[in-house]
């Protein structure tokens, strides 16, 4: 494939330096990691009998949702527990190992796609430094996005290397295992993972039609992403019952607004928290600012593409893009952590137009373009950290509110009731950044003392007006929350 541009010593220099730039962007992420606490779903991590284990696992459905199938996630969670304990910095700084592998797999791809190094460097850092990767680098129950969208554009570089760049017969074959392996292994982390066997058929037809005198050898490869597919499905079944798939399907404004969620979420350098949170209240800066440098942004790539001779390798990393995200077209909803697995080809185009447009201007105006870079870099920092501090927040407040209700599950008489009762606020909210009253400990209130805890009693979250639904008894404990305050008191009709 023909390359781009040479570039000088100082360019080269230059994105070194931006290397570097990096590796400190890691040091950040690591900082603003290990002081966070659990809350919400977080606590769906915590086993009651931690056991190291791998095969058994494949025969388990997720202890609490008996629709989730996720392997993976289960051995990583009881082995972290089972060593650890409820530590959760050996799950952050795991989580921040899976981002960074994902970094450098981008900036590899680019090197190996042969689209320079200052390309390379862009797709890297757009990768490490996205205000998107908050979410789920930050939060403890995302190890199955990490590590899906890892694994499994790791399967189709995997199989690119055995398509383009494999010398002999014993390598491509030995690579094009791997790839299926890796793409098993996403699966078994999340079902999402799905999109990656269409994504491998895309890279074996491109090869197909590109290299006819491949095509016997070539011929048999789709075999490999459908075996592992089926392999997945009958271990599956096997487990799941109720539906093939953990998933709702809808046919409806969702087909738009789903694609359109994760681009702006991939897109956008402006906290996409702190964007929701005004729409909610009334401001008007933030979301101008985010569709002004989001249009900036989006504008310079598409110059750049039009005037880039990589035009090919950029269709066929949209259709890889595409097939891979399909999955999410047809879901309900969706939430911004959905759009982390998009991120790595995005990167890469987006990295292919801003390379292109940068060779083609004079060093004044290329400096500009580095110092624009250098904004849209720190503003997607700016938001990283500021929603690193909404969850730290929520995990002190979720703290705070699990000690207040723990004298109250110790007074409670055998089988009596605890209800948490939500009164109606109009507060903003959004995803797991902006998170209020009970919904703070949304899994983690069925028993304390806690953690470890059992599951046999719950104490459930009820809004106001449904809590005539419930039979509740003398011996009953009815409980409200001050949303500003986070202090619980008994509740009065």
């Amino acid at each position: 494939m023909p390359g781009t541009q040479p570039e000088s010593r100082s360019d080269k220099r230059a994105w070194r330096l931006a290397g570097l730039i990096g590796l400190l962007l890691v040091l950040v992420l690591l900082l603003i990691q290990l002081p966070l606490k659990p809350f919400g779903d977080d606590y769906l991590i915590q086993q009651d009998d931690p056991r190291p284990g791998f095969f058994r696992f494949l025969s388990q459905h997720h202890p609490y949702s008996p629709n989730y199938y996720r392997p993976l996630l289960l051995v990583f969670t009881n082995n972290i527990q089972y060593l650890w304990g409820t530590a959760s910095w050996p799950v952050h700084i795991t989580h921040l190992l899976l981002h960074l592998g994902l970094g450098l797999l981008v900036y590899r791809a680019a090197l190996r796609l042969e689209l320079g190094e200052r390309a390379a460097v862009i797709a890297g850092l757009w990768t490490l430094g996205s205000q998107l990767v908050a979410h789920p680098v930050l939060s403890l129950d995302t190890f199955p996005q990490l590590a899906f969208t890892l694994a499994g554009w790791g399967s189709v570089y995997l199989l690119y290397l055995a398509l383009w760049k494999a010398p002999n017969a014993g390598r491509r074959l030995l690579l094009t295992i791997s790839s299926a392996l890796a793409l098993f292994a996403a699966l078994l982390c999340r079902e999402n993972a799905l999109g990656f066997a269409p994504a491998q058929l895309v890279l074996i037809a491109v090869h197909y039609l590109k290299h006819p005198e491949a095509r016997r050898r070539t011929a048999w490869l789709p075999l490999a992403p459908l075996l592992v597919t089926g392999a997945y499905f009958l271990l599956r079944s096997g487990v799941i019952e109720r539906t093939v798939l953990n998933v709702q399907f809808a046919l409806g404004a969702n087909l738009l607004l789903n694609p359109a969620k994760v681009f702006i979420g991939v897109i956008s350098p402006v906290s996409t928290a702190a964007v929701s949170f005004a729409l909610q209240t009334g401001g008007w800066l933030t979301p101008l600012s985010a569709a002004t440098l989001s249009a900036i942004l989006v504008t310079m790539i598409a110059i750049g593409l039009r005037r880039s001779p990589r035009r090919g390798t950029v269709g066929v990393l949209a259709l890889l893009l595409c097939a891979a995200v399909s999955p999410l077209l047809f879901l309900k909803h969706i939430s911004e952590l959905y759009a982390y697995a998009a991120l790595p080809a995005s990167a890469l185009i987006g990295a292919i137009g801003l390379d292109a447009l940068a060779a083609r201007l004079k060093k004044r105006r290329r400096l500009i373009l580095y110092a624009a870079l250098a904004l849209l870099l720190g503003v997607n920092l700016a938001g990283l950290i500021s929603k690193a501090g909404l969850l730290r927040r929520n995990g002190e407040d979720a703290e705070k509110l699990l000690e207040q209700l723990e004298p109250y599950h110790r007074r409670m008489e055998h089988e009596s009731l605890l209800l948490l009762v939500e009164e109606p606020s109009s507060r903003a909210s959004y995803s797991i950044f902006h998170v209020h009253g009970f919904r703070l400990i949304d899994y983690g209130i069925p028993l304390l003392p806690f953690p470890p805890r059992r599951y046999g009693y719950i104490s459930p979250i009820v809004p106001e007006e449904r809590l005539g639904l419930w039979d509740t008894g003398p011996g009953d404990i009815l409980l409200t929350i001050d949303p500003e305050t986070i202090e619980v008191r008994p509740y009065s009709r």
